[in-house]
């Protein structure tokens, strides 16, 4: 049986594109756009952001509201 990607860790990348909101968030007060991302990562079409979002928000690190911008909010995760 196949796992399922909320099952699985998040892969380095993944944390990568959620310390960049993080980061994004506590320097402007907002979360970045798709094309901020991209451009950061120097990704050449926001396919791939879109893919990691996915991932970020089934592996519940990341929270969005579909069809609003900018709207990314990274869940805090306790250990316990």
């Amino acid at each position: 049986m196949t796992p399922r990607c909320e099952d699985l860790p998040a892969t380095a990348r993944q944390l990568q594109v959620l310390a960049f909101i993080r980061q994004h968030i506590a320097e402007h007060g907002y979360a970045p756009a798709y094309r901020e991302i991209v451009a950061h990562f120097k990704w050449s079409t926001p396919n791939a952001v879109t893919g990691h979002i996915t991932a970020l928000v089934r592996k519940g690190l990341l929270r969005q509201t579909r069809g609003l911008a900018r709207t990314l909010v990274p869940v805090e995760v306790t250990n316990g």
